[in-house]
């Protein structure tokens, strides 16, 4: 799952003298979205020094594609807001005397939405299959969609951490345990441990940190080993069993294994437990991987409302706060998150608490046969948490 960058652009700032300027700073960042491309003379030279004028304008594009047409600048304390036809941006501007920029700093973007059911409703121009939820203290304010679970990638994961926590609490591990790497954790990307050796050492709450905040695939192998895919399996409905490693969902994508796909797809439990056996044996480096679309049947299978149920789990956890995905944590006071992506798979969940202290869930899902417009599934959800604001 990819980060969403909030701060767009970041130009140093330089002393200025206060006299008057050939334009006003509203008129200066006006002119950045509606005078065609940007111009080296509206910089000061300091500025150019150290960001090329190119990486500038490709800041630039990226907001105005983001928001639409634009439509004015308002003075918000130190700060601006622009206002745009889908977005607010709040940016901060500085000139020097001759009205060149000095500073240039994009802070957050943020959609414009009237309220919540707005914001629903753009899911349902999406093409293949969707599910939405929106929590709030526990109860369902919105959900749009189907109703049956979708694959949702890595998400699977807040389970992992579920049984982690369970056996932690219970006395039977420590965060501080330390574990070795062996063998067949070792998983493809996402991830970094995948890079790393067998017999190298980790806390589990560094392989924790790791599965959650970057989605590494072999942290999170390593830890269904230890914890045992049985302790894992509870947490999840019993669609998911038995629990597919990162490693298996890799070799069912295989095509040089396609009779154990279909094997797989076919059987009960127990006959799915056994090709799971023979996938185990398969080492990460035998593993062809092409990245096309494979079956979604053979994938972590939830609702948004399951993936909720799971989050509360472990939302408290400082691991589920490390990465808030598409959230500007600054506007609440506790934001945790965990993603899940593949080709043609999609979801997003994210807990969210407010000052007042209400705890909202909101987690959507998207499949589709086909390569999947992340940028616009992204922008969909940030209109719904925008609307819970």
């Amino acid at each position: 799952m990819h980060k969403i960058l909030l701060i767009s652009a970041a130009l140093a700032g330089v002393s200025f003298a206060q006299f008057t300027q050939a334009v006003t700073p509203e008129q200066a960042l006006a002119r950045l979205f509606t005078q065609g491309p940007i111009k080296p003379e509206w910089f000061a030279p300091e500025v150019l020094k150290q960001v090329p004028l190119a990486q500038i304008q490709a800041v630039i594009t990226g907001i105005a594609q983001q928001g639409g047409a634009f439509q004015k600048a308002v003075p918000a304390g130190q700060d601006f807001t622009l206002e745009f036809e889908k977005t607010l941006v709040t940016a901060t501007l500085r000139l020097d005397a001759q009205g060149k920029i000095t500073t240039l700093l994009f802070k957050a973007v943020k959609p414009r939405v009237k309220d919540l059911r707005e914001a629903m409703k753009g899911y349902f121009t999406l093409p293949g299959k969707f599910s939405v939820v929106v929590m709030k203290n526990g109860q369902v304010l919105q959900q749009a969609g189907v109703t049956e679970p979708l694959a949702v990638g890595s998400t699977f994961k807040l389970a992992v951490l579920a049984a982690l926590q369970e056996q932690i609490e219970a006395k039977k591990l420590g965060w501080d345990t330390v574990v070795t790497l062996e063998p067949q954790d070792i998983s493809l990307p996402s991830g970094q441990l995948q890079d790393w050796y067998p017999g190298a050492h980790f806390t589990l709450e560094t392989l924790a940190g790791l599965m959650v905040s970057q989605s590494d695939n072999t942290a999170t192998d390593a830890l269904i080993r230890i914890l045992g895919r049985e302790a894992i399996e509870k947490f999840l409905p019993a669609a998911n069993q038995p629990l597919l490693t990162t490693r298996n969902l890799f070799a069912l994508r295989d095509a040089a294994n396609k009779s154990a796909l279909e094997l797989y797809l076919k059987g009960d439990v127990a006959a799915k437990r056994e090709v799971l056996k023979q996938l185990d044996q398969i080492p990460a480096q035998k593993i062809q991987f092409s990245g096309t679309q494979g079956d979604l049947r053979a994938e972590w299978l939830l609702t948004p409302t399951e993936a909720c149920t799971l989050m509360s789990k472990v939302q408290n956890l400082k691991i589920t706060q490390i990465n808030p995905g598409v959230v500007n944590p600054a506007d609440w006071k506790q934001v945790s998150y965990k993603g899940g992506s593949e080709v043609g798979v999609l979801n997003l969940t994210t807990a969210l608490l407010d000052q007042a202290g209400n705890t909202y869930c909101v987690s959507a899902t998207w499949n589709h046969t086909q390569a999947i417009d992340d940028s616009n599934f992204i922008q969909l959800y940030m209109n719904v948490l925008g609307s819970l604001e």
